[in-house]
C-alpha cells in the first residue's frame, strides 16, 4: 500500500491540533483553577483585612471618643481652676493690704514699748558706776 506524504503531514498536522487543543483546554482548567482559587483566597484576605480595619477603627473611634469626653471634663475643671485663680488674686491682693495694715500697727503699737525701753537704757547708763559723773560723784564722796 502506498501512502503519500502529503496525507502523512494531514494526519499529523491533525495529531498536532488534536493535542494541541486537548492541552489547551487542560491548562485553560488548570488556569481557571488556580485564578478561582486566588480570587477565593483574595476575597478571604480582604474580609479579614476589612473585619480588622473596621474593629481597629471602632476601637479608636471609641478612644477618641473617651478622650473627647476626658476633654470636655477637664476643661471645665481647668475653668473653675482659672475662676477661683483670679478670685485667689483679689483675695491674695486684699489680705496683702490687711498684713501691711497689721504690720504698720504692730509698730505703731510696740513704738511707745521701744522708747521706754530706750529712755531706761538711758537712765541705766547714767546711773551706772562706770558713767564720768557717777565716778566723780562717788570720788568725792570717799
Amino acid at each position: 500500500m502506498f501512502i503519500r506524504k502529503s496525507t502523512i503531514s494531514k494526519l499529523i498536522k491533525r495529531e498536532r491540533e488534536k493535542e494541541r487543543l486537548r492541552c489547551e483546554k487542560e491548562y485553560n482548567q488548570k488556569i481557571h483553577h488556580l485564578r478561582k482559587e486566588f480570587e477565593k483566597s483574595h476575597a478571604e484576605t480582604m474580609k479579614k483585612m476589612k473585619k480588622h480595619h473596621e474593629h481597629h477603627s471602632i476601637q479608636l473611634n471609641n478612644k477618641i471618643q473617651m478622650l473627647k469626653k476626658e476633654i470636655e471634663r477637664n476643661h471645665a475643671k481647668y475653668q473653675e481652676i482659672r475662676m477661683r485663680e483670679s478670685g485667689l488674686d483679689d483675695l491674695s491682693v486684699e489680705m496683702e493690704n490687711e498684713v501691711n495694715k497689721m504690720v504698720i500697727k504692730i509698730h505703731e503699737s510696740l513704738q511707745p514699748f521701744y522708747r521706754t525701753v530706750s529712755k531706761v537704757e538711758a537712765i541705766k547708763r547714767k546711773s551706772d558706776k562706770k558713767h564720768e559723773k557717777i565716778e566723780n560723784i562717788f570720788s568725792v564722796v570717799k
